[in-house]
């Protein structure tokens, strides 16, 4: 009796993301089969550095001026709208990022920011 033959498939990063555009189900499904590929776009919001006088110890308040240089990034990601019916009353969020409003395990309400492709 002949071993069956396995081969390996080398998918490209890009494809992966592309195809886990097309719905809901294709994200999640591609998310469980290529973790990698997701973990990697994720930045790391412990970098921030927290200025004194700028929050509460513990309760992770940051300064968003800051946020460009913590994360070692060269575009400012989110600010404060300062223009328009939402001065003052929203955050502007860059385009050049992705953003997904996410609830953790014990059901709070996340802001997942993410590095496009």
């Amino acid at each position: 009796m002949e071993q069956p033959v396995i081969r390996e498939v080398s998918v490209q990063k890009k494809r992966i993301l592309e195809a886990a555009k097309v719905s809901t189900h294709a994200n999640e499904c591609l998310r469980k089969l290529f973790p990698e590929v997701f973990a990697e776009a994720a930045i790391d919001l412990q970098k921030l550095k927290l200025k004194s006088g700028c929050y509460y110890p513990g309760d992770g308040f940051f300064e968003c001026e800051s946020l460009k240089d913590a994360l070692g990034i060269d575009r400012q990601p989110m600010s404060v709208r300062t223009q328009n019916e939402y001065a003052g009353k929203a955050f502007w969020l860059s385009a050049d990022f992705g953003w997904e409003l996410k609830r953790d395990s014990v059901s709070q309400l996340c802001l997942v920011i993410t590095k496009k492709s």
